[in-house]
C-alpha cells in the first residue's frame, strides 16, 4: 500500500490517526482527546479508545498505531481493518 511508511508512529504525537473499517477514510484525532478517553475507559484493555466515523458510516474507527496508558499497543491493518492489541511486554514485530 503506497504511503504506509508515513503511518509510522511519531515519538511524541500530537494526533492519533484513526481509520474507518468500512470506508477506509482516516481522521486525525488530537492525542490528548484519545488519552482522555483511554484514561476514562475502565473496560477491557484489549480494546483501544474508539470513535465513530464522521463520514456517514457511523462505524467505530480504530487507531492505525496507538500505545495506551496501560502500555498496550493497538495497530490497525489499513487493508483489512483488523485492529490488533499487543500487550505490554510482548514483541512489537
Amino acid at each position: 500500500h503506497p504511503g504506509l511508511s508515513s503511518l509510522a508512529p511519531h515519538p511524541n504525537p500530537t494526533t492519533v490517526t484513526y481509520i474507518c473499517r468500512v470506508c477506509k477514510r482516516t481522521e486525525d484525532i488530537p492525542a490528548e482527546v484519545v488519552m482522555h478517553f483511554d484514561l476514562l475507559d475502565e473496560g477491557d484493555p484489549v480494546f483501544p479508545p474508539r470513535f465513530r466515523c464522521q463520514h456517514g458510516c457511523g462505524v467505530l474507527m480504530t487507531p492505525l498505531d496507538y500505545t495506551g496508558h496501560s502500555g498496550h499497543r493497538y495497530r490497525t491493518d489499513p487493508e483489512t481493518g483488523t485492529c490488533r492489541c499487543i500487550p505490554l511486554g510482548e514483541p512489537q514485530d
